[in-house]
């Protein structure tokens, strides 16, 4: 086993990183990271007693740790004076995981080497042992944990008496909603042509989150930072950000498109992070890696708006593949992205160009560009369409829905956003489970 590869550097870096910043160690509970995942004796020690000190709702720190080892208080201090950050700390994670699956794999390797020396060899045995050892080694490395029978029963039992926690779409007391059901983890597909106002109904729904109190990052392949904050802040005024800087622009609206402005920077700064077009390509990766640090700066991520789905550039290694490939690529990585980190994702997607002749019908999941798994991994499918761009009725419909029943809603443009009607029922309208702020 001392042959295994190791880097006692990377666990070092790790434990002094989350020494740091003890909101890292939650980080590294999330990808799968255990005790065992250390090879030096003293780090294991270490990283199961701050395993110990979160679960009893404490912070791992220098006095906490010198409490429960008071043996390794000189390994401690001097990881408490190390100048590791949190810079690299997806690498050293990456390395820990990566060692701890080679040593499942070896340790098993020899297991099944006793099995097949047995007179007769046990090759059953081993066959069977296979796939199990191989999803463990596998979501090891990918930093995934595998729920036991009993923890999904236990969230289960815990959704049937918390209150259900819903991501607004809509303003409260208005028909949208009251007929939408999104929740975190969930991935929702918004489809529509080109020009339709895909992003204007994305901006829509930032704001309203944004007013539940929740937490929101944008990446936008196709429009800057400060191109999506006007569009936000056009939502919230009523004003186009179209009008606020043409030639014949009126003082008055730019006064309030400003004032807007300053309001959303100042009561929204830590918890709307817009990561636009200039910041260079958007991979999957770029995805994770903004999330996880937008989470180490505002304490949680509620919901991540991908706009666009087809934008979204697969990794140097699928290059020369199909656009079909690389777009599966991008499905299935956001995806187990929002699942693992519990983040409802709004995800804008683009119709294909054969999609759509002028006899077919309403939009359906087919019509989605260059994806064969859009329709299989989103929870929920829905369109925006009017048959011309004149029409003052623009339908908002789902093709698919996995956790809420179906809906068909008629929206009305009005200079800025999407508006549903208005449905006043007391008490049935305010989705449960967030704070809606007063505006």
């Amino acid at each position: 086993m001392n042959t295994l590869p190791n880097h006692p550097q990377a666990e070092r870096n790790v434990l002094a990183a989350i020494l740091r910043e003890p909101r890292l160690l939650e980080f590294a509970l999330n990808e799968n990271l255990t005790a065992e995942s250390f090879h030096t004796p003293d780090c294991k020690r270490i990283f199961a007693a701050m395993q110990s000190i979160h679960a009893d709702g404490e912070t791992a720190d220098l006095v906490t740790l010198g409490i429960r080892l008071p043996g390794d208080m000189v390994a401690i201090a001097e990881l408490e004076g190390s100048i590791a950050t949190s810079a690299n700390f997806d690498n050293w994670l990456k390395a820990l995981r990566r060692d701890e699956a080679a040593r499942m794999l070896a340790r098993s390797l020899q297991t099944w080497e006793t099995a097949l020396a047995d007179n007769p060899p046990q090759v059953g045995t081993v066959i069977d042992a296979m796939p199990e050892i191989e999803g463990a080694a596998r979501a090891m490395l990918e930093g995934k944990n595998v729920p036991t029978l009993e923890a999904a029963a236990e969230e289960v039992a815990a959704r049937l008496t918390a209150e259900p926690v819903i991501v607004p779409i809509f303003p409260p007391r208005t028909e949208g909603a009251e007929a939408m059901q999104f929740h975190p983890s969930e991935m929702m597909i918004i489809g529509a042509r080109t020009g339709s106002g895909k992003t204007a109904f994305a901006c829509g729904a930032v704001l309203e989150q944004l007013r539940a109190g929740l937490t929101v990052a944008y990446f936008c392949t196709e429009s800057t930072s400060a191109d999506i904050l006007s569009r936000i802040v056009a939502q919230a005024c009523g004003v186009s950000h179209f009008r606020v800087t043409q030639n014949n622009r009126i003082a008055q609206e730019v006064a309030q498109f400003h004032a807007q402005l300053d309001e959303i920077r100042r009561r929204y700064a830590h918890r709307l992070f817009i990561h636009g077009c200039e910041n260079g390509l958007i991979t999957s990766d770029t995805v994770r890696a903004t999330l996880r640090r937008v989470k180490q700066e505002a304490g949680r991520v509620d919901v991540a708006v991908i706009d666009f789905l087809q934008g979204v550039k697969a990794p140097a290694a699928l290059a020369g593949r199909t656009a079909l490939e690389q777009t599966n690529f991008a499905v299935t990585a956001i995806h187990d992205l929002l699942s693992d980190q519990r983040i409802a994702g709004l995800v804008l997607a683009q119709f294909s160009r054969q999609a759509g002749a002028k006899d077919a019908g309403l939009p359906k999941c087919e019509w989605l560009r260059d994806s064969s798994l859009i329709e299989q991994m989103a929870y929920t499918v829905a369109f925006l369409y009017r048959e011309n761009k004149t029409d003052a009725v623009t339908k908002f419909y789902s093709d698919k829905t996995r956790n809420q029943p179906p809906f068909c809603l008629d929206l009305t443009w009005n200079g800025v956003g999407y508006v549903s009607k208005p449905r006043f029922i007391p008490g049935a309208n305010t989705p449960k489970g967030t704070r809606h702020e007063t505006h």
